[in-house]
């Protein structure tokens, strides 16, 4: 699991420099907007300060090959309803020239922030908050199994009209849980399925003998169709186990280690773990949600009941009102929002279910 460090300061300092990165990605995406329209394009979308990856036409002009261009080949989710995508060409000389123009750009608007265009460029999250991270030396990037967390950073403002920045700075909970923190695991410990993990790890090692729920061979036979279950279902709960058996090789230790350090009380707790029915009617100063809730959005674009995707958003509601002060999201979450902003945009119904 991988939990944020929150930070706020009004340095005026700070303030003034993520204003100048806001002020360079504008100007940036102003002028690889202007190249696009040249060459026939309403849009672009990708990577901030990158060459884009898709190039947009109207769906309602008659289909043409562009010099340097393709047909992307996949308009589900990469495009907006009325557009084509299509992407350079990168075997054509006009799409390699294309490219080179579009590369200035974003290496002119790095080097005038004076960030590392190479180390900007890093696999990870790329974007103008990545770059600004960069300028104020907070960038931070953790892994965690398959999730990726990098830090981030947004403006606020209070009534006065004052702004301040507010950043994060992702940690492995569970490096915290190994080097000896003080764990409350609410409810008990007894109730977060510790014991089926040890199963699963004792199937994966082929260590059968060492497995005492007998339904974990009944249910599954091996790790591999264990594995194939979970990839054809997409169980979160199985697909966090099998994140957890790629990340730690000693899972066996781990537990150990969580049981020893187990707090009884939040008093005596560096850190609470919850899961969100068990978090009902309660509320902490600071909350962070794990990224393993199920997406709404895939729910909805894979036609599942509406009763199971009210309930995963009623669940996501209590999980987000523990918070008495700061929250820090998840992907899920992110993506409601990025749905909300989205629809209001185009002035479209905000109800999805």
């Amino acid at each position: 699991m991988m939990i944020e460090i929150f930070y706020q300061t009004k340095s005026p300092e700070m303030v003034a420099e993520f204003a100048r990165a806001v002020e360079a990605y504008n100007e940036w995406r102003a002028q690889t907007l202007a190249v696009c329209e040249r060459l026939g394009f309403i849009n672009f979308s990708g990577p901030d300060f990158c060459v884009p990856e898709y190039f947009f036409r109207s769906r309602y002009e008659h289909i043409q090959k562009v010099t340097g261009f393709k047909l992307a080949g996949d308009d589900s989710l990469l495009a907006e309803t009325d557009h084509i995508p299509y992407a350079l060409r990168h075997d054509n000389p006009a799409g390699e020239a294309v490219s080179r123009e579009l590369m200035q750009l974003a290496v002119n608007a790095l080097t005038a922030l004076g960030v590392d265009c190479a180390l900007y460029g890093e696999p990870g999250a790329m974007g103008y908050q990545r770059a600004i991270c960069m300028m104020l030396g907070i960038n931070q990037r953790v892994t965690a199994g398959a999730v990726i967390g990098f830090s981030q950073i947004w403006a606020i403002s209070d009534e006065q009209g004052n702004f301040s920045l507010v950043c994060s700075i992702p940690v492995n909970a569970r490096e915290d849980i190994l080097m000896g923190k003080r764990v409350m695991w609410n409810g008990g410990i007894g109730k977060y399925n510790l014991g089926e993990l040890l199963d699963l790890h004792a199937m994966k090692t082929s260590n059968y003998e060492a497995i005492k729920n007998p339904r974990v061979l009944t249910d599954y036979g091996n790790w591999a169709n264990f594995q194939e279950i979970a990839e054809t279902t997409k169980d979160t709960n199985m697909m966090r186990a099998i994140r957890l058996m790629e990340n730690y090789v000693d899972i066996p230790g781990m537990v150990d280690t969580m049981r020893l350090n187990e707090a009884r009380t939040h008093k005596d707790a560096d850190l609470i773990i919850t899961t969100a029915h068990t978090s009902k009617g309660m509320e902490w100063d600071n909350v962070i949600l794990n990224d393993d809730y199920p997406s709404i959005i895939e729910a909805l674009m894979m036609k599942k009941s509406k009763q199971s995707i009210i309930d995963e958003m009623n669940l996501l509601y209590v999980a987000i009102t523990r918070t008495q002060s700061r929250i820090n999201i998840n992907g899920s979450m992110m993506e409601l929002l990025e749905q909300y902003n989205h629809r209001r945009e185009r002035n479209e119904s905000i109800i999805i279910v």
